[in-house]
């Protein structure tokens, strides 16, 4: 088996300013959704989604939303070169109630059409002899519900975005201990909060309150991700200490959250969990295997239920 993560064939080590997020995804390093795969399932799917990654959505998935979101946010730029307006199926109906109507389905195949307009076409009305548009088509209802979350992140981090050293910047390192080749993605990065210096990570989640924020964290392999983008951006070169959250509900009221940063003791264990799941796919690497689930030789209830239940029995 041909290695996943070739350090000779990455990038060089340091910060790649320019990446494009589909120049990223094709890096042949580890980034932290690689070992959040791991962490919740097991190696062979963490390899199946490196190796088979989605195309670009043509629909509006939760993924694709928030990768919407971040565009819209960190990279107006990119958000223009990416998505574009659209409206339902443009093909006429001939028949029924709505004769003379445009069908307005709102799933179907983006095309140009041979005046040079976009348009959405439905299995029914399309024509195979036009030309597909490479961008993701976004409604107005869609585009809406973006621009009234990118509002509410603005709200709470205006002097984050203001100050920030980079947005969407791509990490690259080597690490010491595996010789594996790292990236992160990094999306706002502060290195003049006069705390050290701080990464910021833009989700869009339907869950964000405070008081269950431990439990999303842990469930969602966030503590892996945290580790991994300190480490990759150190050694990247960037002044960092902290890694903190700003959260935005995907469903109104779009509220926003500046979660905190992991606490010194998470941290520790995050660090620990992290360099364990390095040390799988270092063995993955070496043996060319990516093996599936391990089954345990009986089932039981879960740890804390036992330690409940079973206390002094």
């Amino acid at each position: 088996m041909t290695r996943l993560f070739d350090p000779a064939a990455c990038l060089p080590a340091g910060l790649h300013p320019g990446l494009s997020m589909e120049a990223y995804l094709e890096l042949g390093a580890v980034g932290s959704s690689f070992l959040r795969a791991i962490d919740s399932d097991c190696p062979a799917i963490a390899l199946h989604d490196h190796e088979k990654p989605e195309e670009a959505a043509r629909k509006w998935t939760t993924q694709e939303r928030g990768t919407c979101l971040h565009a819209r946010l960190l990279e107006p730029a990119r958000f223009d070169v990416r998505y574009v307006l659209s409206f339902g199926c443009r093909g006429v109906l001939k028949s029924g109630d709505r004769a003379g109507k445009f069908c307005d389905s709102e799933t179907g195949r983006l095309v140009r059409t041979r005046d040079g307009e976009t348009s959405l076409f439905c299995g029914k009305h399309d024509d195979a002899t036009l030309p597909s548009e490479p961008r993701v088509p976004v409604t107005e209802a869609a585009l809406f519900e973006v621009d009234e979350m990118a509002a509410a992140v603005r709200s709470i981090a205006a002097p984050m975005l203001l100050r920030a050293t980079h947005r969407e910047v791509t990490a690259v390192c080597i690490d010491p201990e595996t010789g594996l080749p790292l990236k992160a993605r990094l999306d706002l990065v502060d290195e003049n909060d006069g705390q050290g210096g701080t990464i910021y990570d833009v989700k869009a989640l339907a869950d964000i309150a405070p008081q269950r924020w431990p439990q999303v964290v842990w469930n969602g392999g966030l503590h892996i991700q945290a580790a991994h983008h300190l480490a990759v951006a150190r050694a990247a070169g960037l002044s960092v200490s902290r890694f903190a959250w700003l959260t935005v509900r995907n469903a109104a009221p779009y509220l926003a959250v500046l979660q905190p940063s992991l606490g010194e003791s998470s941290l520790d264990v995050a660090e620990q969990l992290w360099r364990d799941r390095l040390a799988v796919v270092k063995q993955c690497e070496q043996s060319g295997a990516y093996p599936g689930y391990e089954v345990p030789g009986s089932s039981e209830l879960p740890e804390y239920v036992l330690r409940q239940y079973l206390v002094g029995a």
